[in-house]
């Protein structure tokens, strides 16, 4: 139900998580799992954590990843050791994305009930069983039109060299101020429904945010101009984009989608074709 992309010593690495209340670290160029899976199970006793979703960043010159689910708590992974550094307590979410914001690594989270928060992953400790490493820096609440789905995925990139936040909302693309929470943009429409998943990319020097749902078309935005950019990719036989993860990989811009039927696919966005 979520994915990441990052690097690890010079490799491109996937970060998911899942309904199986865990949370796996993939090589992308050998197609394999890269260590034990690391558990998501919640503190409290009896409760359940399914990961709904994962982001990566830099934290110490070590790759982290973070990951949310059902019962709002936010855990910071090493990437690199599978070790847990610390514990977020908010509310249930159902996005993660991750950026530097003044120097400092953040993460964005959303949820289905409109809510935006912004955390200061500088601030946990290398203490795991202390609960409690920090609270969220600002929450804002989005007022949306009619809802007709409860899906609020959400990313983080630049504009114009300014820290961006970008979620989605039914079938409309808001862009907002990650510093102040301020609105940037009116609100784009999706012509092809609810979106499910979407995740930012530079391409060719612009800003491109990508977005996927039920119908499997992944939908290329060009937030500059604020319109289409290119005509849309889909892939045969497979539908329902569940998840997005972009990343630049040494010169080469790629996109990793995540399908509700359980596959994985690459994407060249500089090609506009699939790779795997």
């Amino acid at each position: 139900t979520a994915i990441a992309l990052g690097q690890v010593g010079g490799q491109l690495v996937a970060v998911s998580g899942g309904k199986d209340l865990t949370v796996r670290l993939w090589d992308v160029a050998e197609r394999r799992p890269r260590g034990e899976p690391l558990r998501h199970d919640d503190p409290q006793p009896g409760e359940k954590d399914w990961v709904r979703a994962v982001a990566v960043g830099e934290l110490d010159g070590r790759l982290v990843a973070v990951s949310g689910g059902d019962c709002g708590t936010l855990r910071v992974w090493d990437a690199e050791t599978g070790q847990l550094n610390g514990l977020l307590r908010g509310r249930p979410l159902t996005a993660l994305s991750a950026i530097k914001l003044d120097g400092r690594l953040v993460a964005v989270s959303g949820a289905e009930y409109g809510a935006l928060r912004v955390w200061d992953l500088q601030a946990v400790r290398s203490r795991p069983d202390s609960g409690d490493c920090g609270r969220a820096m600002w929450s804002h609440k989005l007022v949306a039109h009619r809802l007709t789905c409860y899906v609020l995925p959400v990313a983080v990139g630049e504009l114009d060299g300014q820290p961006i936040g970008v979620a989605a909302r039914d079938d409309m693309v808001m862009v907002w101020d990650l510093e102040t929470g301020e609105s940037l943009r009116e609100p784009l429409r999706d012509t092809g429904g609810c979106i499910h998943a979407l995740t930012t990319a530079q391409l060719n020097g612009r800003t491109i945010v990508l977005t996927g749902g039920y119908d499997g078309v992944l939908r290329f935005w060009d937030v500059t101009e604020r319109h289409v950019r290119a005509e849309p990719l889909s892939a045969d036989g497979s539908k329902n984009i569940t998840c997005l993860a972009a990343r630049d990989f040494d010169g080469w811009p790629v996109v990793v989608s995540g399908h509700g039927d359980g596959t994985l696919r690459l994407w060249d966005l500089a090609d506009r074709k699939s790779v795997v």
